[in-house]
């Protein structure tokens, strides 16, 4: 049985080395904290990959960020996940960041119909669609989860 599962492991990584996917084509990092362990924590460091004029809340604390590059995509994909309390009203918070993202000149994208007052949807300045959401998760609404996802050129 250990003979077997070996040979299949060396033939999966075979497979993969030879796909040019030897590498994962996901990179991820969860902290696992939660709102309440992450709100005494300091801010999180703007992720390098982000542009700088895409606004974050000042007090977010990044729980969860993604990276995907797809073999023969000439686009990288990034996602991140983090918690902000510095508000808890998640239509005003979108509305101010929405104001910001259109001045630094990126324009509105997507499909009008899936618009809602806590979801960005944009593009322009060499991204491929992004969207940003913000949500109040807990019932009692002591904190948000922001969510950014988008693609940029690799």
């Amino acid at each position: 049985m250990s003979r077997t599962r070996a040979a299949i492991l060396l033939a999966g990584a075979l497979l993969l080395a030879s796909c040019g996917a030897a590498e994962s084509p996901m990179k991820e990092m969860k902290t696992g904290q939660t709102a309440a362990e992450a709100k005494g924590n300091a801010p999180s460091a703007r992720p390098a990959w982000l542009p700088d004029d895409i606004p974050l809340p000042d007090d977010l604390v990044i729980f969860e960020t993604n990276r995907m590059k797809l073999p023969g995509d000439s686009s990288v994909s990034h996602r991140l996940k983090g918690y902000s309390w510095a508000d808890m009203n998640a239509e005003a918070v979108t509305s101010g960041l929405r104001e910001k993202i259109l001045a630094a000149g990126y324009v509105p994208a997507g499909n009008e119909a899936s618009v809602t007052p806590q979801l960005i949807q944009f593009s322009g300045k060499g991204l491929a669609p992004g969207k940003i959401a913000f949500m109040q998760v807990d019932a009692d609404g002591d904190h948000l989860v922001l969510s950014l996802s988008l693609s940029l050129p690799e």
